[in-house]
């Protein structure tokens, strides 16, 4: 993870809290929502806030809409496909 800020290194080891304490298998763009919303001193967390989106009602939406994961769980270092390809537009932008 060098090629991130401090704030976004502590914000996807938050997602990767996430991912482990929901028991999934993999940290997801589910759980980097979490880990912007849980950090709360970054600017997307701020807008998101403002517009009405917390950490505790993203948290229960997902807990009540994702399926229990099966298998191995994550130890919150892998990521899911979809959060790859983010994280590598984002380096790209």
């Amino acid at each position: 993870m060098t090629e991130y800020t401090e704030k976004a290194k502590q914000i996807l080891q938050l997602a990767g809290k996430e991912a482990t304490a929901m028991a999934y298998p993999a940290v997801g763009t589910e759980h980097l929502l979490l880990g912007i919303l849980k950090h709360a001193d970054n600017t997307a967390a701020v807008a998101l806030e403002k517009a009405g989106v917390s950490y505790d009602k993203v948290r229960e939406i997902l807990e009540q809409s994702m399926e229990p994961a099966e298998g191995r769980m994550t130890n919150g270092g892998e990521q899911t496909p979809r959060l790859k390809k983010l994280l590598e537009l984002a380096r790209e932008a």
